[in-house]
Parts: structure tokens; C-alpha cells; sequence
């Protein structure tokens, strides 16, 4: 039996009763310790779709672009130290916040699916409506979404489109899907399909670049209307920064620096795009 050598006055289950509380407590302490370090933001890593110009865009192994460099300079704004992180295709991004190897993931749009791994900022980033894209080769009609049932739709692995055309798509269309853009829109030229569909914005600069804006269009109305907004993972401390982050962006949205970041995005992917072009 076990007696309390320095309790003398407690017999020998009371003073084991201590002993365990004594212990408990202590984990309890260790326990919070671990919880509080854990809670703590001290480095932020993000990430973004590599293949989605002028937003962002892999290059040389590294993602540069309009929602790069503002991200960069709110983080700067807020003292904390950040990494873009290039982790590889679309839908290994999404796994790395739904697993939470990364922080957040920047400049993406909003749906059930993502929010279920992903808290999302109030502020957007940016508007970035959705467009049926055609080769004039095959010069495809378009006035509503029933004008792409019974057709060859084109679309990127991980895509989403937001509000009621995700579930317009699951429901009533059958998606040819697409590693990338550049293949999307090759198959979209070889008649594989016969619309794609990808953002406007980034959908008009991948073919200025490739010099394919004269063969493949956008048609009109726009497929959907949504915005973009940063997702931060839900299993990262660093989703306390959002209030903060929803500031400094509103500010740069409303004094123009958001858009002057995507005009200035839109020129040096270009340049680098045909940079890449035989």
C-alpha cells in the first residue's frame, strides 16, 4: 500500500487521492501550454490556384500575381510574416486547407462545399464573373443556361462557379473536365467541346497571351456572377486575423489599389505568357 511520506497527518488513500489530483493538475497546466502555442499565428502560409491569371499564377516554381501582392502587403500591414506557397495543382491546393498544411488560400469563390474546411472573409476580393467561352470554329449559341444541356461542356478539375449554377452543373450537365486552362481551352479548340466554361477576367487574359482571343470568345450574358474572397483553413490559429485582414483589404478595394494590382497583373502575365510561347 502506498503511504505519503511527506503527508503524514492524511492516511494512505487520501493523500493517493492527492497525488492524483496533483498530477492532474499539472497535465491540465501542460495541456493549456500546448493549446495556447497552438492558437498562436506567428508565420502564415497561403497558397492559390497556380493556373489562374491575373489573381495568381505559378511561375518558375513560385505564385506571383494581383492577389499575391496584395495579400503581401496586408500581412506587412499587420506585422505578420508570410509565405506564398506553391503546393501544385487546383485540387491540391483545396486539400492542403482542408487538411491544413496551408493557412489560406487566396482569391477564391465561396460555396458550401469549400466553407465546410474554409472560414471566408466578409471583404471580397474581387468580382469574378463566370463565362461560357466558344470556338468560333464552332460558333455555339448561349442566352441561358438551358442552351449548355445536351452539349459538350468544358470545364477545370476543382472548379466552382458559385450561387445556383454549382448545382445547375451536378444536375443537369455533364462536365468534360480539364487539368488545367490550357488544356480546357485546347479542347475547346480541337472541338473535344464545345463550351468552356472559367472566369471571365482570367479566361480573356489566358488567350490574349496565347494570341487565341480572336478564335475563342466569351459569350454573352455572363454564366454567373461572383465574387472571389480568402478562405482560411478552419484548422488554423491564423483564422483570428480575419476582422483584421477584412480591413486592410476594404481599404485597399476602395482606394483603387486592388484594381491597379490586377491591371498591372494582367500586363506582366502577358508578357510572360508569350515569353513561353514558341
Amino acid at each position: 500500500m502506498y503511504t505519503c511520506l511527506f503527508c503524514p497527518s492524511l492516511g494512505p488513500a487520501r493523500a493517493l487521492l492527492r497525488v492524483v489530483k496533483v498530477l492532474c493538475l499539472g497535465g491540465l497546466l501542460l495541456a493549456g501550454v500546448a493549446v495556447a502555442a497552438q492558437g498562436e499565428c506567428n508565420h502564415l502560409v497561403y497558397t492559390a490556384n497556380p493556373d489562374y491569371p491575373p489573381f495568381h499564377w505559378e511561375q518558375n516554381g513560385k505564385l506571383v500575381g494581383a492577389s499575391i501582392e496584395i495579400t503581401n502587403r496586408i500581412l506587412a500591414a499587420l506585422g505578420v510574416s508570410g509565405e506564398a506557397r506553391y503546393v501544385g495543382p487546383w485540387n491540391r491546393v483545396l486539400k492542403s486547407a482542408e487538411f491544413g498544411s496551408v493557412d489560406m488560400v487566396v482569391a477564391l469563390r465561396r460555396t458550401p462545399e469549400r466553407e465546410a474546411y474554409m472560414e471566408f472573409e466578409g471583404e471580397p476580393f474581387s468580382d469574378n464573373p463566370t463565362a461560357a467561352f466558344v470556338d468560333l470554329g464552332e460558333p455555339m449559341p448561349y442566352s441561358q443556361w438551358d442552351d449548355l444541356t445536351n452539349a459538350r461542356v468544358g470545364a477545370s478539375n476543382g472548379d466552382r462557379y458559385g450561387g445556383d449554377f454549382d448545382a445547375f452543373l451536378q444536375a443537369k450537365l455533364h462536365p468534360i473536365y480539364a487539368t488545367d486552362m490550357e488544356h480546357g481551352f485546347s479542347d475547346l479548340h480541337r472541338h473535344l467541346t464545345q463550351y468552356y466554361l472559367t472566369g471571365y477576367q482570367t479566361g480573356r487574359a489566358f488567350l490574349a497571351a496565347k494570341g487565341w482571343d480572336k478564335q475563342i470568345v466569351a459569350r454573352m450574358p455572363l454564366v454567373a456572377h461572383e465574387d472571389v474572397f480568402n478562405g482560411f483553413s478552419r484548422k488554423s490559429p491564423c483564422r483570428k486575423l480575419i476582422p483584421a485582414f477584412d480591413l486592410r483589404l476594404q481599404a485597399l478595394r476602395q482606394d483603387g489599389s486592388v484594381d491597379r494590382a490586377l491591371d498591372a497583373a494582367l500586363l506582366a502575365w502577358r508578357d510572360y505568357a508569350r515569353s513561353k510561347t514558341p
